[in-house]
């Protein structure tokens, strides 16, 4: 009886299923940077005497951290179909949701991939007219708010120094109401500044980009990325590239095999490895070199057929898969009776 890791039902009359190739799963780590001026930038040198304030929005981005993975996709050149009947001892095969062989007779290899990036909780925006004082929120003018805004914080500042000091009117009882009152004035200032220096939001995604090359290739494009606009399309020239470099480094396993032996017989239960080559592959922009790495390949190796006696009533046989190459791991063949 054969039966899928994801199918409802056993599988009667065969199990179809695929061989993977290698490919490149790219997980990128982007920061969004928004810089939002403040209502009162423009008079921010005239009463805080800060003559940096900046007066147009910006946002930018810029890559924090790059992950190059290889990971396996169906080969749809290697699709075969595992036999069933009586004169094979075949109890189930595994097959990923994409139709890959995972393993036979046994569980798959457990999928060691990292979760998905999950950003931190954003801290709220102070609204700075929650902390504005009924004279500043009843002035007639923009420069008479800002004006007031700038004196409130001044008396915020010297009210920190009084307790700091010890000189305040009313000292605190204890430290922990020490901290708490001065923490309520540092929120206090900071909201007030937010009108003359602006808000900066930070927000941090992870992009995923996967790339397939069959081929040796010097330089195949694997996607863009702007300092204005992020990860962008590949046909969105507003994007520097990164590319992808593949290298077959002519290390496939010698085959030895006779004749007679590389012949798939009739009566083979139709399943099949992957003996892969090896490959140096490179990620790299129009500066550097971003990623490198020297990888197991299955478009520069070859299939191979698993005999029929590894499959008969007298042994039983298991293995797994690797999920990103296909090649056996855990290969385990026992007679039966012993």
């Amino acid at each position: 009886m054969f039966t899928s890791a994801f199918a409802q039902d056993p599988v009667n009359e065969g199990a179809p299923y695929y061989l993977p190739k290698t490919a490149f799963k790219f997980r990128i780590l982007v920061q969004k940077t928004t810089f939002t001026p403040g209502e009162y930038a423009e008079y921010a040198s005239r009463y805080l005497k800060q003559s940096d304030a900046v007066l147009e929005p910006k946002t930018s981005y810029k890559i924090l951290d790059l992950k190059m993975q290889p990971i396996g996709v169906p080969d749809a050149s290697k699709h075969y179909t595992a036999k069933a009947g009586m004169k094979y001892n075949i109890q189930k095969i595994h097959v990923s949701d994409n139709g890959v062989l995972l393993s036979v007779n046994t569980d798959p290899a457990p999928n060691k991939e990292e979760p998905l990036f999950t950003p931190a909780r954003k801290p709220a925006i102070l609204n700075p007219r929650d902390y504005m004082s009924e004279d500043i929120l009843a002035a007639g003018s923009k420069a008479k708010m800002a004006q007031l805004c700038a004196e409130e914080i001044y008396t915020i500042r010297n009210s920190r120094n009084d307790l700091t000091r010890g000189t305040a009117e009313t000292m605190p009882k204890d430290g922990e109401q020490l901290k708490l009152m001065l923490a309520s004035l540092n929120t206090q200032e900071k909201a007030l500044r937010q009108l003359f220096e602006g808000v900066t939001e930070v927000d941090t995604t992870e992009h995923v980009v996967t790339v397939v090359a069959d081929v040796q290739t010097p330089g195949q494009l694997a996607f863009r990325f702007s300092e204005v606009f992020g990860i962008t399309a590949v046909d969105d020239f507003s994007g520097s590239p990164y590319y992808i470099s593949v290298t077959d480094l002519r290390q496939t396993p010698e085959d030895t095999r006779t004749e007679k032996e590389k012949i798939i017989q009739k009566d083979d239960p139709g399943l099949f490895i992957n003996v892969p080559g090896k490959a140096h592959v490179v990620l790299f922009n129009a500066n550097k070199t971003v990623k490198e790495m020297d990888v197991f390949y299955p478009q520069f190796g070859r299939v191979e057929a698993l005999s029929a006696s590894l499959f008969n009533k007298k042994v039983s046989t298991s293995f797994q898969l690797n999920q990103a190459t296909g090649t056996t791991m855990h290969l385990n063949v026992q007679e039966i009776g012993k």
